[in-house]
């Protein structure tokens, strides 16, 4: 599960360049994982970002029944 999740967020990080003036992009997850204590479903998700300090980044995932999970 920490491999697959570890490979959403690297193909995230990955697209960065593209998406460098946005600050959110929509994937579709294909298998559940668990990131930090929330479980993630399959489906499609709404992914945003923001870096309160140089060091940290604030995850909220969206899905599409609108419930919200937030990872620091």
């Amino acid at each position: 599960m920490r491999r697959i999740l570890g490979f959403a967020f690297m193909s995230i990080l990955f697209s960065a360049t593209v998406m460098a003036a946005q600050n959110s992009q929509t994937f579709y997850l294909v298998t559940a994982v668990r990131a930090g204590n929330v479980q993630l479903t399959r489906g499609i998700y709404e992914v945003t970002w923001s870096a309160p300090s140089k060091s940290r980044v604030t995850l909220t995932f969206k899905t599409e029944d609108e419930k919200t999970f937030k990872i620091l």
